[in-house]
């Protein structure tokens, strides 16, 4: 069975996969479970075995990161004044005493206490702090946090940074490589029409031509259950007719896309996650399929193509 969910470590919820993050940079770590200590509360026992259990690489919700650089993000804007919406600059060029200005020591001495904690030999610096800060802010965006310090609470908002134009990027892609592969499309050598239902003789309804999102109805979510409960009636759950597999079939493309509602990789929920693209188009007589999965397929999109038949309009 496809795995669709994770248990996050720090808060013991169960959530989508599309929805977590896997931990990996030891710095990275103990700043977040350090800020998560000094703003929100985390138990230091617990946080002391969450770090220790992370020794491996685990998911976690992300949203555990944005709530913790968000915080820190807030304790910065009320001891200067302001955070700037890029993040803190570390550029190799810039000198500690400009990193003191950005990153006030203050807060590189309370997250210090709680890392000391967790590793007694590792030394939390001004820029292991920034750098968090900034990979969160580019992967996930800030939100507004109620920071709370000895001298005043300050709510403020961090501006978000918006990843629509990467998902734009993406799209524009897909689009180019479409045109790429107008001259591949090849007439199918055989012609077998069976209509969805599995009567001879069928028509088909022009394929959506457009970027849109997957849809079908609710009855589908149950297929994963569904499936499990025919293996325990005897029921064999996957049967293929070897003869049949060579063959060209008239199939509407309403239904092809209903098989793209859930990645077929990794089974992410392509038609409610924010990050995922699906993408329906067709050249000729070729459906053509491109999705791009937030959980599995960030950076390339997929390629799904039939060779199809001449599309034929229900009179």
């Amino acid at each position: 069975m496809t795995r669709v969910t994770f248990g996050c470590k720090i808060c013991g919820d169960y959530k989508k996969i599309a929805m977590g993050r896997w931990t990996s940079h030891q710095p990275h770590i103990v700043v977040m479970l350090s800020a998560l200590a000094h703003f929100h509360g985390l138990d230091v026992k617990d946080m002391k075995e969450i770090y220790s259990s992370f020794r491996i690489r685990r998911l976690v919700c992300r949203e555990h990161y944005v709530d913790a650089a968000s915080s820190i993000a807030a304790a910065i804007e009320a001891h200067t004044g302001s955070f700037h919406q890029c993040g803190i600059n570390v550029d190799d060029g810039i000198t500690e005493a400009s990193l003191l200005k950005l990153l006030p020591p203050v807060i590189l001495n309370d997250l210090r206490t709680f890392a000391k904690e967790m590793d007694a030999n590792l030394t939390l610096t001004m820029r292991n702090v920034a750098h968090f800060v900034n990979d969160v802010l580019a992967r996930h965006g800030l939100r507004g946090v109620n920071a709370v310090t000895s001298a005043r609470t300050n709510y403020i908002s961090v501006p978000v940074k918006k990843e629509v134009p990467r998902k734009r990027k993406k799209i524009d892609d897909i689009a180019n490589h479409v045109k790429k592969m107008k001259e591949e499309v090849s007439s199918p050598a055989e012609e077998t029409k069976v209509m969805v239902d599995g009567t001879e003789g069928g028509s088909c309804l022009t394929p959506t031509i457009d970027v849109t999102t997957c849809d079908s109805p609710q009855g589908e979510e149950d297929g994963v259950e569904n499936s499990s409960s025919n293996s325990a009636n005897g029921v064999e759950p996957f049967h293929v007719e070897p003869r049949i597999l060579d063959k060209f079939y008239l199939v509407q493309g309403r239904m092809l896309l209903k098989l793209f509602r859930f990645c077929p990789n990794c089974g992410n929920n392509l038609s409610t996650s924010e990050q995922s693209t699906v993408s329906f188009t067709a050249i000729g007589t070729a459906p053509i399929v491109q999705f791009i999965c937030s959980n599995c397929s960030s950076y390339a999109s997929m390629t799904q193509r039939w060779d199809g038949h001449p599309v034929r309009d229900r009179s």
